[in-house]
């Protein structure tokens, strides 16, 4: 990571980057460890000869067995989050702040969209299961001036009629600020099952 800017780490604008840093860090230190396990402890007990067909079984089935942590980005929900997040893509503008509200989620889908929305329009933010006192973040949300355009995925009881309408919780939502009127629906796209 030291190769990076200092302003990159914070963002995490390449998350998959880092990801692909440490992945090789951890097969490196898994190497090492293991030949050195090897060689103080196991190489009288067991003979070689004996498990050599255990490394190529492992070559040809821990990619299958494990294609689900390779390819995290085919979940629903990733691929979900990445739709909306290139629909609302599509219609904000450069001077649009962006907020995007998943006060049940891990916190992807305001990364996600950042990557998505690139620098089409400025992120301001985003709320998830991570952050204390849901409901007042919502309200802060909805008064902040510099928040034009807002993504529901989810919400949380305290906060349900603080854009001013009922949102369905079986969906995601594109919200407008609408001057003194509140907020508009843009756009509405249904949550995948799970």
């Amino acid at each position: 990571m030291a190769v990076f800017s200092e302003s990159d780490p914070p963002r995490v604008y390449s998350y998959w980057r880092y990801n692909m840093h440490l992945g090789m860090l951890v097969v490196g230190f898994i190497a090492y460890g293991g030949a050195t396990l090897w060689r103080t402890r196991l190489a009288g007990w067991v003979s070689f000869d004996r498990i050599a067909w255990l490394p190529v079984i492992l070559i040809l089935v821990a990619p299958i067995a494990f294609a689900h942590k390779i390819r995290f980005d085919t979940s629903p929900m990733i691929r979900h989050f990445r739709a909306v997040g290139a629909a609302v893509a599509e219609q904000v503008a450069s001077a649009d702040g962006v907020y995007v509200v998943d006060p049940t989620g891990s916190g992807e889908s305001g990364v996600i969209t950042g990557y998505e929305l690139a620098s089409r329009a400025r992120l301001v933010g985003y709320l998830s299961a991570f952050h204390a006192e849901k409901a007042k973040i919502v309200r802060s949300v909805v008064e902040n001036p510099d928040v034009t355009l807002v993504i529901v995925h989810s919400m949380v009881p305290e906060a349900e009629g603080a854009f001013g309408q009922a949102l369905d919780p079986t969906a995601s939502y594109l919200l407008r600020r609408s001057g003194d009127q509140g907020w508009t629906v843009l756009g509405r796209w249904p949550l995948p099952p799970t």
